[in-house]
């Protein structure tokens, strides 16, 4: 989850999510845009819940993401500006991250 807004309206609730392809994108979770091709619809709100196991290889990039975002909703906002504008690779979206803490670090010191 990147950001949820002041939950004023259907699409507060905005979420990243990586299709097949490998692309990362931005969408509304009420609407389903976490899982595109799923029969009945179901919207994830009614079946979400928080992930305590082990992530594989393949999925340390939500680590990432977790510690970058760390609980700020103005983080989640800046990772939401980024995939809304294209949809991004893994290594786009962890570069992304790497710079800015890299400036952010910078212009602290």
């Amino acid at each position: 989850m990147l950001c949820y807004g002041d939950n004023c309206d259907c699409c507060c609730i905005q979420v990243a999510t990586c299709d097949a392809n490998g692309l990362w994108q931005v969408g509304a979770l009420k609407h389903n845009y976490v899982a595109l091709e799923t029969y009945p619809f179901i919207s994830p709100l009614f079946t979400a819940t928080r992930y305590r196991g082990e992530l594989s290889p393949d999925e340390l990039i939500l680590a990432e993401l977790r510690d970058f975002i760390a609980g700020s909703e103005e983080k989640g906002k800046i990772i939401w500006d980024y995939l809304a504008c294209d949809n991004r690779s893994e290594t786009d979206l962890r570069n992304y991250i790497k710079s800015f803490i890299s400036m952010t670090w910078t212009m602290a010191t």
